[in-house]
């Protein structure tokens, strides 16, 4: 098996894990997700601190679970392939 790192460029990486991220969090919160939501349709969302670090644990696990498959933010990778 070709164990070669794929590096998906940085906006398209970013862009789907927080969105995978998000749902997720969505999933496993229920209708308490929007608890931890701060703003509006207007000025936008973000997170309360607790759903901030709710979303980055599970950022941290869809990041791991794409590394499985050698799938990688383009830009971290490429900073490091000349190492």
């Amino acid at each position: 098996m070709n164990k070669e790192m794929i590096g998906v460029p940085a906006e398209i990486y970013v862009e789907h894990t927080c969105m995978f991220a998000d749902q997720i969090m969505q999933d496993r919160l229920g209708k308490s997700y929007y608890s931890y939501l701060l703003g509006n349709d207007e000025v936008g969302y973000s997170y309360t601190e607790d759903g901030q670090g709710i979303f980055n644990e599970i950022l941290d696990d869809v990041e791991d679970f794409l590394a499985k498959f050698n799938v990688v933010n383009g830009s971290y990778y490429k900073e490091n392939e000349d190492e």
